[in-house]
This record gives structure tokens, C-alpha cells and sequence, in this order.
């Protein structure tokens, strides 16, 4: 077993001890009344509170959650397009064995689909990419990322010292210019091809949410997912957010607008309660606090901790790093560049268009009742892939002054009653911040209404010279005007510490240990955390204060919804075991 799955394995089965009990006994001064139900709060009603909630009403604990939105989800949320649902959050399943929110999936018989590995692609100057180049650059990028995973495992496992400041690109634009090298090319050659295979890895920027520069190469082994396919969500998060909430909706134990300013954990004689003061200058008491919020909301918000966070538990919060992901979407009347072939223009613009797509129907999976769709093949099958890009566009320095590479996902694409004329824009890092600056005056400071039925014109500028590259565009045509858009605008909301979720930077330095300090489970016989000051989250939970979400989730489900509902079951579970009460199931 690699250490991933090591990993995977020892924190869903990590419990506390009796020692801990002793622990936060021995820090307040004061025992527990086992006779009284504990009364515990969650900060957030994300999937990692929402779970984490679940677990401990089944084990008979007196739960309250405070959300600071008028919404549960936090980053999974929903919006209306046009009378469409859309994903604001997560669009994935990363990896569909042993994930438990394969599960839920199943339960609510969400459709998911696989897109598959077909792609259309743009070059910088416009021109589209013929199918057999994308198919011979796509696979050669494929083989370098596969060969920087596995030395990134070498490093991690051999002691090979992989540099600190060595990004995943450096490794992509060396590999590149060596492979095309010892293939016999001129080095005019050798530079045009690497600069082919360094414009498609633009692409990472949209798993990590900031450029693939500063993607660390020696924490890269750290980005793998659960086993199995990765699946797009085609039915939407909506049901599966649902099914999860469903404890904590029916117990009605969630308050909304309840923003929290400060945690503060008395000493010794005082009491052994922890107190929490929200923004309306409400004051709480309780025995036990699982704070969920991202990883992000933690850099800006250290201060709300009373006393303050351990030094190493601090500088792990600061040195990971934290990515901005953000996605427009643009609906139009009909997806104008999956016209049927007498319908396509004359101009070029449809060669290579998606000939392999699947060929079966909708179908059942036979281990589960969830919805894994193809798009079938009929005489009017679409033009384009589902995945589009467009590589390092020159075509548009008005509108993209950093040439930052376009990827969006046909959703006319999805099958069935998922389908919907609209394309989904992935960006991130650099581009994410500009989009949220551009958009900055509509951006209010209380929670949004994030549905829409109205075009942006900043935001339909700012696509233009991409979409008008798609099949069959015509600018004086009604079919080709967008009817609505939507920007999720993470990168300027405060609540989601203004990104998306965790990373692994260039400069990074034990960053598996960084991980291990966030869930409280670094112990070594070197530095055996008993002090204030050297431990990590252990030494919070022994105040009662206990931290929960996708930044400590088991490494290889960092970043993920699966991610988020695995660290909120297992902080869960901790917490019962120093409490000494079973584990009612959940």
C-alpha cells in the first residue's frame, strides 16, 4: 500500500484516548458532568459541518451549527441559469472508488457523466488544432504528468531532493525540450512543440486553481485523487447537498446569519466552556467547537482565536496554499456550435469534430443506481467535445491582458434532460482576480443572490473572442447572443477566505506535515507536541476547539467534496472518543 492509501486508511481510523480526555481535564482544570449531554457547535454548514453534524446527533450529542450565509453548502452551493441549476462550487467527482460521496450519488440517482479525454483546442494565434495534434500533444503531456508524479513519489519516498523552488512546469518545459531533442528535432522544432505541450499544461491552473508555476513539483505526488474515473456531476451537487443536510434540516438545528468573530477558550479555574461572540455581538457558551471554515478563511481570520493559535499550527495555515478557482457560465437561445453538419460554415472551423464520441445511451451502472451517461450518437451529433480550450489566446490583449488560456465544458454535451445550451468557463488564479476586479461594483458585501436571467456585457466582452471561434458563430445571428451569465466570484467572497480550496506551492516545505499539524495527528518521538507553542491541532482540541473541512482531509481527498465530507466524519469521531461516547453510526 503507497503511503496515499497508508494515509487514507490510518486517519478514517484514527481515535482518541483516554489521554486526551486527561488532557483537556488536566488544561481547564475542570471534569466533565458525564451525566450531561454535551452541547457542541459547528462554525459553517458546509458538507464538512453538515457531516460532521450527522455523526454526533447519532451519538445523542446536543449539536448547533451557525452559518454565516442564509444558505447551507457553503462552497457547494446552486444557482438558477435561465430556469437551469447549476453548480456555483464543485462540478466533479474526483475519483469513484471507495468515495463515499459515490454513495450518495447513488442514493439520490444523480446523474454523472464522463466527458472522456476528446478535446477541442484553440492555438494562440486562433487557428483550431487538428484531432490528430491534440491527440499526439494531449497524450505526450499525459506521459510527462504521469513521469512528474511518479518522481515526485521518489522524492517523497527516497529522500531524492526535489528543489523547493522547482514548479511542475519547469519540470513539463525541461522534460519537453529533452524528449524533443533525443526524437531528432531541429531546435526550432524542439521549442515550437514544447511551447504546444507548456500551452495545453495551462490547463493544471484549473485543478490547483493557480497557474501550474506554482504547482510544487515535490509535493505533486500529493494531488492524486481516490482511484476510479473522475465524472462530471451532469445532475448537479443539489440532491447530494440535500441528502447530507438532511440530520441537521431535520433536527432544525441551523442558524443562519450567524458570523463568528471569536472563539475564546478561558483558562484553568474560569470555566471549561468555550465561548463564542458573533458579529451581532452575541455571546455563546459551549463544551466543544468544530470550526469548518476553508482553509482560505483561516489565513485572514487567526485573530478570532483566543488564545492564539500555536506558532506551528499557524505557519502551516500560511505556508499552504490556498487557489482561486472561479467559473462563468453563458447560456444561449441554442447551442449554435453543435449544429448538424449542413448547418456547419465553410470556413474550416468544424474539422476534427467529435467522430468518437460514445456511442451507447444512458445507462445504469451495475453496482449502483446512479445515472452514468454517454451522449448518444444520432445524424445530428455535436460538432465539438465536450472539453474546449484555448491556449494562451494573442488574439485578445483588450480583454486578456495576460494571454491566460480559456478551458470551458460544453454542457449541451450532457445527455438527457442535463443538456442546456451553455458553456461553463473554468478560470483561475491571475484571470479569477481580474474577472472579480472587473466585477467588483456588483459584488455586494452581504450574501448574493447568485442566480441570474440577465447578461452581463463586461463578462460576454470578456468570452467573445473565444466563443466567436466555435463552429458556425455569427455575430448578427440571435442564436449566437447569450441570453444570460453567471461568474461565481469566489476569489471576492470573504466567506470562502476568497478562493476555492487547498494547494501545494513552489517553497512549500514539509508539506505533508503541514496536513498532518491541521488534523491534530503529527507525533513524533522528536517532537512529541506537548507544548503550547509546538503543537498543531491537537493542542486546540485539548481547548475544546477542534478544525474540520477539505484542508484536513486524508491527503488524497485534500481539496475535494469527498475531501470536506471525510474530514467532518473524522473530526466527528475524535470528538466522541475524548468525550468517551460511542459512535452512533451517521
Amino acid at each position: 500500500m503507497d503511503k496515499l492509501h497508508q494515509d487514507l486508511l490510518s486517519s478514517r481510523n484514527y481515535a482518541g484516548s483516554a489521554q486526551s480526555i486527561n488532557e483537556r481535564q488536566r488544561l481547564t482544570g475542570h471534569a466533565r458532568d458525564p451525566a450531561r449531554k454535551p452541547r457542541v457547535l459547528i462554525v459553517g454548514a458546509g458538507v464538512s459541518g453538515l457531516r460532521c453534524a450527522d455523526v454526533l446527533l447519532a451519538s445523542g450529542v446536543d449539536v448547533t451549527i451557525y452559518e454565516a450565509r442564509n444558505r447551507i453548502g457553503g462552497r457547494l452551493a446552486q444557482a438558477s441559469l435561465r430556469g437551469h441549476t447549476v453548480d456555483l462550487g464543485p462540478n466533479w467527482i474526483h475519483g469513484i472508488k471507495d468515495n463515499p460521496i459515490m454513495q450518495l450519488i447513488s442514493k439520490t440517482s444523480t446523474a454523472v457523466y464522463d466527458v472522456g479525454e476528446e478535446q477541442a483546442i484553440w492555438q494562440p494565434d486562433g487557428k483550431r488544432m487538428s484531432k490528430e495534434d491534440v491527440e499526439y500533444y494531449w497524450n505526450f503531456l499525459s506521459e510527462t504528468l504521469d513521469a512528474a508524479s511518479k518522481y515526485s513519489r521518489q522524492n517523497s519516498s527516497q529522500g531524492i531532493l526535489i528543489p523547493l523552488d522547482m514548479s511542475l512546469m519547469d519540470w513539463i518545459t525541461l522534460r519537453s525540450l529533452e524528449q524533443f531533442r533525443h526524437e531528432g528535432y531541429d531546435e526550432a522544432a524542439v521549442k515550437a512543440k514544447t511551447a504546444i505541450v507548456t500551452g495545453l499544461a495551462t490547463s493544471w491552473g484549473n485543478i490547483i486553481g493557480e497557474p501550474i508555476s506554482c504547482q510544487s513539483l515535490r509535493y505533486f505526488w500529493m494531488e492524486e485523487n481516490l482511484d476510479g474515473d473522475n465524472l462530471f456531476v451532469a445532475g448537479t451537487y443539489e440532491d447530494v447537498l440535500q441528502e447530507i443536510a438532511k440530520p441537521a434540516n431535520d433536527n432544525g438545528i441551523i442558524l443562519f446569519g450567524k458570523d463568528v468573530v471569536r472563539i475564546y477558550t478561558p483558562r484553568n479555574d474560569e470555566s471549561d466552556q468555550v465561548i463564542v461572540l458573533t458579529a451581532d455581538q452575541e455571546e455563546e457558551e459551549f463544551d466543544d467547537v468544530i470550526v469548518t471554515c476553508p482553509l482560505g478563511w483561516l489565513k485572514h481570520n487567526k485573530r478570532c482565536f483566543s488564545p492564539a493559535l500555536p506558532k506551528k499550527l499557524e505557519q502551516a495555515i500560511d505556508s499552504l496554499g490556498y487557489g482561486c478557482l472561479d467559473k462563468i457560465y453563458i447560456t444561449f437561445p441554442e447551442a449554435f456550435w453543435n449544429g448538424p453538419p449542413c448547418c456547419r460554415t465553410s470556413t474550416g472551423e468544424g474539422e476534427g469534430s467529435s467522430s468518437d464520441t460514445p456511442t451507447s445511451s444512458a445507462s445504469t451502472s451495475s453496482v449502483t443506481r446512479t445515472e452514468l451517461l454517454t451522449r448518444p450518437m444520432t445524424d445530428t451529433a455535436p460538432e465539438l467535445p465536450t472539453i474546449l480550450s484555448w491556449t494562451s489566446p494573442s488574439y485578445a490583449r483588450d480583454t486578456n491582458p495576460g494571454k491566460w488560456s480559456q478551458e470551458a465544458i460544453n454542457l449541451a454535451n450532457l445527455p438527457n434532460h442535463c443538456s442546456h445550451p451553455t458553456l461553463l468557463f473554468y478560470i483561475h488564479g491571475p484571470c479569477s482576480r481580474y474577472i472579480a476586479h472587473l466585477l467588483r461594483s456588483n459584488y455586494p458585501t452581504t450574501e448574493r443572490d447568485a442566480s441570474s436571467d440577465q447578461v452581463d456585457s463586461r463578462l460576454f466582452e470578456f468570452l467573445r473572442p473565444y466563443i466567436s471561434k466555435l463552429p458556425n458563430y455569427d455575430p448578427s445571428s440571435p442564436s449566437c447572443q447569450p441570453l444570460a451569465t453567471l461568474a461565481t466570484l469566489w476569489t471576492a467572497d470573504p466567506l470562502s477566505g476568497y478562493g476555492s480550496y487547498t494547494n501545494f506551492p513552489v517553497e512549500l516545505f514539509k508539506g505533508e506535515e503541514k496536513l498532518l499539524l491541521l488534523r491534530g495527528e503529527l507525533r513524533t518521538e522528536d517532537d512529541p507536541h506537548d507544548g503550547e507553542e509546538d503543537g498543531g491541532a491537537e493542542v486546540m482540541a485539548r481547548r475544546g476547539v477542534w478544525l474540520a473541512g477539505e484542508h484536513t482531509a486524508p491527503i488524497i481527498a485534500v481539496g475535494t467534496v469527498a475531501g470536506a465530507y471525510l474530514a467532518g466524519e473524522n473530526v466527528a469521531r475524535k470528538l466522541l472518543a475524548t468525550l468517551g461516547m460511542a459512535d452512533g453510526g451517521g
